[in-house]
Order: structure tokens, then C-alpha cells, then sequence
């Protein structure tokens, strides 16, 4: 006797080969554009024009990431 399936056995579920492709595109650029945006903060924390600036400038830069 087998176990019982957790879906209907009617349920047809939707072919995804057209919208993977787009998705791990989709997703790539984003984690490196993120990548891009942590550098990018780094950077402006570790150099010396944070040090310069406003206290509403230096939390502004961090809320934004």
C-alpha cells in the first residue's frame, strides 16, 4: 500500500520551463546589484567623508541598504 499523496488527484500543476530562465536572470542581477550596493557602503563608512558628514546624512545612507 503506498502513501497517501498531499495533493488532489485532480490538481495539475503549472509548467515553469518558459519563467525559470527570466528568474535566475532576474535574480542574478539583483544579488549583484546588491553585491554593488554593499560595496558601495563599505566604502563610504570605511573612507573619510562619512566622518565629514551630517549625522542625518550617515543614517539616511544606512537606511537605505
Amino acid at each position: 500500500m503506498s502513501a497517501p499523496s498531499a495533493f488532489p488527484p485532480d490538481l495539475v500543476l503549472p509548467k515553469f520551463d518558459a519563467t525559470l530562465g527570466a528568474l535566475y536572470i532576474g535574480s542574478s542581477v539583483t544579488t549583484i546589484l546588491y553585491g554593488v550596493s554593499c560595496l558601495q557602503l563599505f566604502i563610504y563608512a570605511t573612507g573619510s567623508r562619512s566622518a565629514m558628514d551630517r549625522m542625518s546624512l550617515r543614517v539616511f545612507v544606512w537606511s537605505i541598504l
